[in-house]
């Protein structure tokens, strides 16, 4: 990357006419001068359009679509309409330090040509490293106990999503080389995607907090039963793409959690024989199986 190229800021809104204004505030506030800033209104039914319209201002452009097709979707379109070689993603609820494309172009301009992304520590503000919700909860991603390296990330990733999309600074031809997000994912659409981008190159990594997340009422990470059908897709995915026994048998335990949680305890039993089959040695397992009759 060379600094100073166009970096196109993609929002997509769903009935946030409270909090897109501010949204967009914080991107147009970037000390990195060469921005646009694609908002795609996913078929909301507020002021989120009109709010978007009466901004008026050059750098933002408005994208709509006729029906709601979730974040994957409108994140889809925005680089499709974007102009920029690289792109970042700003949520309509959250809220960037000022310096931070600056900071990342300049660390991506830094790094190897195979290097096709980096991204940044988020605080998430309203909820805790337990995924417990409330005011004045806060953690971090990547948790601070993760001892996280720019490089070759594609092994960790499987494992779980350190990567928040609020956080990256992508080649756009990196994100259409790997397809993009998924639009069947309604929940976890991210941890799926950086999957993919790991395997188109390197990614960056900049141990600084420059995104803030405010998790609110309504929010898609709050959504359990999205999140459990989600994990259970992405689970699919990532079956198919390994061998590893000890992974799997790990994805397939927590899938099972996500699985009783929202009271699906037969469901919840199948991915744990899974998981048995895989490691049948493992003893948590097992005191884990005769919870779902709990």
């Amino acid at each position: 990357m060379q600094v100073g190229e166009l970096i196109s800021v993609v929002i997509p809104a769903y009935n946030r006419e409270r909090s897109i204004a501010r949204a967009i505030s914080a991107v147009l506030a970037q000390t990195y001068p060469n921005i646009e800033i694609v908002v795609v209104d996913d078929a909301s039914t507020d002021g989120t359009a009109a709010t978007v319209a009466a901004l008026g201002h050059p750098k933002v452009r408005l994208v709509r679509h006729d029906r709601n097709r979730g974040a994957a979707a409108a994140r889809n379109t925005g680089v499709a309409e974007a102009k920029g070689a690289f792109v970042a993603f700003q949520d309509s609820d959250d809220d960037w330090l000022p310096e931070k494309l600056a900071r990342q172009a300049a660390h991506l301009a830094g790094l190897e040509p195979d290097y096709v992304a980096t991204f940044c520590t988020k605080i998430d503000y309203g909820c805790d490293a337990n995924r417990n919700y409330g005011p004045r909860l806060v953690c971090c991603m990547p948790d601070p106990r993760e001892d996280i390296r720019s490089g070759d990330l594609h092994q960790r990733l499987l494992r779980g999503n350190i990567i928040g999309p609020q956080t990256v600074l992508i080649e756009r031809a990196a994100f259409l080389a790997a397809g993009g997000m998924d639009e069947k994912l309604r929940n976890n659409e991210d941890w799926d995607f950086f999957i993919r981008l790991s395997e188109r190159g390197k990614i960056g990594f900049l141990d600084d907090p420059l995104a803030l997340v405010l998790i609110s009422e309504d929010g898609i990470s709050r959504k359990n039963r999205a999140s459990a059908a989600s994990f259970v897709r992405v689970y699919g995915k990532i079956r198919r793409k390994t061998g590893d026994r000890e992974l799997l048998s790990y994805l397939a335990s927590q899938t099972s959690t996500k699985l009783r949680h929202i009271g699906r305890p037969r469901a919840a039993r199948t991915y744990l024989r899974r998981a048995l089959a895989l490691q049948p040695l493992e003893p948590k397992l097992y005191a884990k199986y005769l919870r779902t009759y709990v």
